[in-house]
């Protein structure tokens, strides 16, 4: 993360666009609190990056249900 994302009135914010499903996320492996509602998230990690390299988990659950239609999408 570049230095000039730092300061009051910034920070960073991971857009995970559409999800079915539940979802969570980390940020340098420190929870970061997300809303399991299906639909369109952004997700404000500023407390859990820091000044230089880090590393994001994104973890999507969902029903089989869910993947056979996704599965069926690119056939």
């Amino acid at each position: 993360m570049p230095v000039s994302w730092t300061g009051s009135h910034r920070g960073v914010t991971l857009k995970l666009c559409e999800f079915a499903g539940a979802v969570r996320v980390w940020g340098n492996s420190k929870a970061v609190p997300v809303s399991e509602v299906p639909g369109t998230n952004a997700v404000d990690v500023t407390d859990q990056v820091r000044i230089g390299t880090n590393t994001v988990k994104v973890e999507l659950s969902t029903t089989r249900n869910n993947a056979m239609k996704t599965t069926a999408n690119w056939l």
